[in-house]
């Protein structure tokens, strides 16, 4: 369980790195599901190229909470060919 203060009531938007994926995705998909259920921002950088293969599975689970997600071009371009999207 996450600390307390990490989601109180100040907190109105949440922006993580995608390193964390790499040792505790399920404290970034906790933090995730909570800034969803309270009308809360939940934003992501794909930091690395690397986190769009190795970590998809992690990644798919976390997706549907993602308000924001950015990178820069190359991983970004990784991220797009790494997954199918109904559009």
């Amino acid at each position: 369980m996450l600390c307390h203060y990490v989601l109180s009531d100040g907190v109105r938007a949440y922006v993580f790195q995608g390193f964390p994926m790499t040792v505790c995705p399920d404290a970034m998909l906790e933090v995730a599901k909570f800034a969803a259920a309270n009308d809360r921002l939940f934003t992501m950088n794909l930091s690395a190229p690397f986190l769009s293969t190795t970590y998809k599975a992690e990644l798919k689970r976390l997706l549907p909470y993602v308000d924001i997600l950015f990178g820069n071009e190359l991983v970004s371009l990784l991220f797009v060919l790494s997954f199918t999207f109904n559009i």
